[in-house]
Parts: structure tokens; C-alpha cells; sequence
């Protein structure tokens, strides 16, 4: 990714600093100019517009994706989804086992979709409690079965 300064930059500045003066308030132009701060308050808001990366980014930063795409392109990505595959196949086999490995199967898949224990246990109204250790031992079944697979 590059920084460029494109053209008309200075003319960007002030149109911020034109901005910045134009959302002050009469009294406080007025206040600035009467005290002789007018032009180090404008040279401060030229200061924090460059120091403020979000504006900076949002106007001056242009992201060199071509550069970042040919790089992608040629890359080999070889991506194992054996660990993957063996903890789906693993739930599976949950869902089809004993009455007890099905319970804990729906409370983890209902989790997955709900993202949330206590939102389990309103669901299928049981303890808050039950959910949690219930996805905590799947989580920890899983986590046994995707090291086994590498």
C-alpha cells in the first residue's frame, strides 16, 4: 500500500479548514480574531487535520489493490480441511448416537446458532448452568477430535 499526495492537496486542506471555521459559531470567530488567535487557530486545525489519520485515510490514502491482488493470484493456497471435516463428522455422529449424545448435540447446535448460553437455556427452558457445561464438553470434544485429525 502506497500514500499518495494527489493534486490539489493544499486546496483540500482548506476546504477542511473552511469547514472547520464554518462550523464555529459567529461569537467564537469573532473572539478569536479580537484575542489575535485567528490564524494560529486555523494553522492548529491544519495541524490536527494531518494529524488525524481517519481524515487522512479518508482522503489522501489510496490502497494499492491491484498490487495486493497480483500477489493473491500467485500464491498457492492449499488449505486442509481435514480438522474441519472430522469435527462436522463428529457431530454427526452425536446426532445419531444415544438419546444423551442428541441432547448434547441440539444444545450445541442451537449455541451455534444463538451464540449464547442463556439464550440456549430460555430456548429449550433448562438450567443456564446445564447449557453452559454441556457446550463447554462439546467444545472440548471438538478440540480433542480436530488435534487428533492433524
Amino acid at each position: 500500500m502506497k500514500t499518495k499526495a494527489p493534486k490539489g492537496m493544499e486546496d483540500d486542506f482548506k476546504q477542511e479548514v473552511f469547514l472547520v471555521f464554518c462550523s464555529l459559531s459567529n461569537e467564537r470567530l469573532f473572539e478569536l480574531h479580537e484575542k489575535g488567535n485567528l490564524i494560529g487557530y486555523a494553522i492548529s486545525t491544519i495541524k490536527n487535520i494531518g494529524n488525524d489519520l481517519r481524515i487522512f485515510n479518508k482522503h489522501y490514502f489510496e490502497k494499492d489493490t491491484d498490487e495486493y491482488v497480483r500477489h493473491l493470484e500467485r500464491q498457492e493456497i492449499d488449505f486442509d480441511f481435514t480438522p474441519a471435516s472430522a469435527a462436522e463428522k463428529y457431530l454427526e455422529e452425536k446426532s445419531r448416537s444415544s438419546k444423551v449424545d442428541k441432547h448434547d448435540y441440539l444444545i450445541f447446535k442451537k449455541y451455534i446458532e444463538l451464540r449464547s448460553c442463556k439464550d440456549v437455556a430460555d430456548f429449550f427452558r433448562i438450567p443456564k448452568y446445564h447449557a453452559i457445561n454441556t457446550v463447554k464438553k462439546i467444545k472440548k470434544e471438538l478440540q480433542d477430535v480436530i488435534k487428533s485429525a492433524n
